[in-house]
């Protein structure tokens, strides 16, 4: 068998191989197409992503690690895609949430003059910001609602949600 080329899509490689005797070629990728688990090119966003991090904050990642990078399209894609299905699993997380805070209220008898159940939220939130004359603002923030249940959020924010 002989190497005769490389094909890469983002952390993704197929090594192209021919047989000397019989011609045939193969190209053998570095990940299994027909694995269940993330994707390496997903796996890659999506950490640069939980850690508040973009594009260019994996790029010089994986540049220290001599790996060749994700295309920006490629990031972006995939960025978008994870978005997405966080934002899906976000919402049904919250009506999760706020079902479960109206039942506390029926329980706590917190009932309004309209029948409806009244939750008392107290909110306090913070933001991570840091300036050091250039105004870097965090990608992340964290807020709690009521004691009785703590909620952890963890947002992104890109600049096509501002």
């Amino acid at each position: 068998m002989k190497v005769m080329s490389e094909v890469r899509k983002g952390l993704n490689s197929g090594i192209s191989m021919k047989c000397e005797m019989c011609n045939f070629q193969e190209i053998i990728w570095t990940e299994d197409p027909h694995n269940e688990k993330m994707p390496v090119n997903t796996a890659a966003v999506s950490g640069i992503m939980k850690i508040g991090g973009g594009f260019a904050n994996l790029e010089e990642f994986l540049s220290t690690l001599d790996i060749p990078p994700l295309s920006s399209k490629t990031y972006q894609k995939e960025h978008n895609t994870i978005a997405t299905a966080w934002e899906k699993v976000a919402k049904r997380e919250m009506y999760s949430a706020a079902m479960e805070e109206k039942q506390l209220a029926v329980q706590a008898g917190e009932i309004g003059p309209d029948g409806f159940p009244t939750l008392t939220v107290v909110v306090d939130g913070c933001w991570a910001k840091r300036s050091y004359r250039n105004n870097y603002s965090s990608l992340s923030g964290a807020v709690s609602f009521k004691e009785s249940l703590a909620c952890f959020i963890r947002c992104h924010l890109s600049n096509s949600y501002v």
